[in-house]
């Protein structure tokens, strides 16, 4: 079992939370290019392995990401088998986020979109 303030302990912790599956939770890495298998993960989270720590510090990331996209959704429970459509309102955020940083609000509609998607 890793450690109570581990990576893989935040990532079990919020998977747990958010009552996304391993399986989906992998899927959604490997959209957003970040080398991982359902096994490694497993190994990882049940403490017979420990994650890389390139690949920890992007999934913590990815965790973060998700989370903000959780409250974007106005707290609605999201599909998270849904994974091609989680990966495309992550990478729409994103975008916004870039563009509102730069004074930019042209991409506002399309993250109200693809958030939106999420939750038919």
């Amino acid at each position: 079992m890793p450690a109570t303030y581990s990576p893989e302990t935040k990532i079990s912790t919020w998977l747990r939370d958010s009552g996304c599956s391993q399986r989906c939770f992998v899927d959604i890495a490997r959209r957003s290019g970040i080398e991982i298998n359902q096994a490694y993960l497993s190994e990882s989270l049940t403490g017979k392995r420990t994650l890389d720590s390139t690949v920890v510090d992007r999934l913590l990331d990815l965790v973060e990401r998700l989370t903000v996209l959780e409250r974007v959704a106005f707290s609605l429970p999201l599909d998270w088998s849904k994974t091609e459509r989680i990966s495309t309102a992550l990478t729409v955020l994103n975008v916004t986020k870039c563009a509102q940083e730069h004074g930019m609000h042209d991409l506002d509609s399309f993250a109200t979109a693809a958030v939106g998607e999420l939750k038919s």
